[in-house]
C-alpha cells in the first residue's frame, strides 16, 4: 500500500500471484517468458507485477518468439523508484545462434520462395498479437482512423491510461491527455507514427490538444507546465509531453508545492529517450514558494490569525457558579 500515492494492491483467490516489485533482488535467478519487444530489447513475465527488460540487439530480438521461455535469468538491476527491472541471459547468444540455424542465410534455389515464406510467416509470429486483426503493414502516418476509446489496466503502480481500439493486432497509444477522454466513446483519430518493428502505433485525436514526444524535447528549452502528481518519487509535471516531466530541486521545497499548481519558465534539464525519462527545473523556486506563503498568510489575516488561536476560559456551568457565589456570601 502507497498512501502518499494513493495506490493500494491486491491477490485475488484462486489465481497465480504475482510479486511486487519491492520483494526482487538484484542477483536473483529467475525464469521467464517472452512478453513483448521494444526497442531497446526484449520484455520478459518474470512473474513480478512489472515485466522485465533484456537488453539486446535488433538481430537477436527478431529471432526471439513471443511467449518463448527462458530459463535461468539473472536480475542485474531494480529501480523501484522509476519501477523497472533489468535482467541479463548468459544463454542468450546460443539460443539465438540455435534458431539462426534453422533459416540459412543463403537457400539453395529451388527452395527460394518457400524458406522466403517460412522467414515471413516466422516474422508474422513474433510481431503479431492479435492476428484476428488487420496488420500494422498496411498503416501510414497521417492516416485518419476510426475506432473506440479504452481504459488500459493498472500495472505495476502505474495509473491506468486510455488507448484506442482501431481494429488493429494492437491498440494504439493516444497523445491526448487522459482527462480529455472518455472510456468508450467513438472518435475519429490520425496516425502520427508507426513502429512495425515493435507492433506499436501512436494516434492523436481529432479536436484535442496533442501533446508532443518525448523525443521532440530538447535540453534547454523553455517550458510551462502544471503539478500533475506528488508522492514518494517526486513532484510530476505535466508540460504537454506524453511523458510526465519530474521537476529538480530540493525536497522542503518541492513538499510546499500543490497539484494543479501552475509553473511557468520551466527548464529542459534532461532528456533520455532509452529510459523514457524528462526531467526540468524550475529557477527561483523556492523564491515563489515562500512569496507564494507569504501572500496566503495575508489574505488569511497574518498576525490576528494567532491571537484568534488563543484559548477562550472555560465556562463553568450554571450550577456551580451559583454555589461558588454563596459560598463567598
Amino acid at each position: 500500500m502507497d498512501l502518499e500515492a494513493g495506490i493500494f494492491s491486491v491477490s485475488v483467490d484462486g489465481l497465480p500471484k504475482l510479486r511486487l516489485l519491492e520483494d526482487v533482488r538484484e542477483g536473483e535467478m529467475v525464469d521467464g517468458t517472452v512478453s513483448g519487444i521494444s526497442n531497446v530489447g526484449v520484455l520478459v513475465d518474470i512473474g513480478c507485477e512489472i515485466n522485465a527488460l533484456l537488453p539486446c540487439g535488433k538481430d537477436d530480438t527478431s529471432k526471439l518468439k513471443l511467449h518463448e521461455e527462458l530459463t535461468g535469468l539473472e536480475i542485474t538491476k531494480v529501480n523501484v523508484v522509476q519501477r523497472k527491472v533489468t535482467v541479463s541471459f548468459s544463454g542468450l547468444s546460443k539460443l539465438v545462434s540455435g534458431l539462426s540455424k534453422l533459416v540459412p542465410d543463403r537457400p539453395e534455389p529451388h527452395s527460394t520462395q518457400t524458406e522466403s515464406a517460412k522467414q515471413k510467416s516466422r516474422r508474422l509470429k513474433v510481431r503479431t498479437l492479435r492476428p484476428d486483426r488487420k496488420s500494422l503493414k498496411d498503416l501510414r502516418v497521417g492516416e485518419t482512423l476510426e475506432g473506440k476509446v479504452v481504459r488500459t489496466k493498472l500495472r505495476g503502480g502505474i495509473p491506468a491510461t486510455f488507448e484506442l481500439d482501431a481494429g488493429y493486432e494492437r491498440n494504439a497509444s493516444v497523445l491526448v491527455r487522459a482527462s480529455d477522454l472518455v472510456n468508450g466513446q467513438n472518435v475519429t483519430a490520425t496516425v502520427e507514427k508507426v513502429n512495425s518493428e515493435t507492433g506499436l502505433f501512436t494516434v492523436s485525436i481529432n479536436g484535442l490538444p496533442k501533446l508532443r514526444f518525448l523525443e521532440d524535447f530538447e535540453k534547454g528549452e523553455m517550458v510551462d507546465g502544471i503539478v500533475s502528481r506528488i508522492n514518494s518519487a517526486g513532484v510530476f509535471v505535466d508540460i504537454g509531453c506524453k511523458r510526465k516531466a519530474l521537476l529538480l530541486g530540493t525536497k522542503d521545497v518541492r513538499s510546499k508545492l500543490e497539484p494543479r499548481q501552475e509553473l511557468k519558465g520551466l527548464r529542459v534539464e534532461e532528456v533520455d529517450i532509452e529510459q523514457n525519462h524528462i526531467a526540468v527545473s524550475c529557477p527561483g523556486l523556492s523564491r515563489r514558494v515562500s512569496g507564494r506563503q507569504e501572500s496566503a498568510r495575508r489574505r488569511r489575516g497574518g498576525p490576528l490569525r494567532a491571537a484568534r488561536a488563543r484559548p477562550r476560559p472555560r465556562r463553568q456551568p450554571a450550577g456551580a457558579a451559583a454555589r461558588g457565589a454563596s459560598g463567598s456570601r
